[in-house]
């Protein structure tokens, strides 16, 4: 996703930018998530300031990823702010934010800002790492592999430690 910089205008620029199926994939490749029927869209406002591009909006969508417990497939709905100051390139980066706002910066060529890399690692921060279908997800047996969420399967789950096998053999 490419800007040209001459095409912001003095009033700004509202743009809605639907992240492709290639972002998506790439974002949800390490959560083995479902790029084909996740979809998010960007929508950000860019001004200009001299040299400074201020961008400010966010990303919001519906991501398809498993259930770390389960592995079944969970609809994760999607909202990750985004503000940003993108400065020239070489020139230093001031402290341009307030102690308190969550503002990122980044460069430009002076010509055009790309945005791909910055919305695909908003998605990804945005994405919980361990997404459960419910909060009392029982998951898979360990022995079977069936799901104890849908029925017991009565395979025997107990685990003893081997470290603690010999306090087994004492007799009292």
């Amino acid at each position: 996703m490419l800007i040209k910089i001459r095409d912001i205008p003095d009033s700004g620029l509202a743009l809605r930018l639907p992240l492709g199926q290639d972002l998506l994939k790439d974002a949800l490749t390490s959560l083995d998530g479902d790029a084909v029927r996740s979809h998010a869209d960007a929508d950000v406002s860019l001004s200009c300031i001299g040299d400074n591009i201020f961008l400010q909006g966010a990303i919001s969508g519906v991501v398809m990823v498993p259930c770390v417990r389960c592995l079944v497939e969970v609809r994760t709905p999607v909202r990750v702010p985004l503000k940003m100051i993108f400065t020239p390139e070489g020139e230093p980066v001031e402290d341009k934010a307030k102690p308190d706002e969550d503002v990122e910066f980044a460069t430009h060529d002076g010509v055009r800002i790309l945005l791909e890399d910055l919305l695909r690692e908003a998605l990804i921060l945005a994405i919980p790492m361990t997404q459960l279908c419910r909060a009392d997800c029982k998951g898979l047996c360990a022995v079977c592999g069936g799901d104890r969420n849908a029925r017991a399967c009565g395979c025997s789950v107990e685990v003893i430690d081997p470290r603690l096998m010999a306090l087994k053999e004492i007799k009292l």
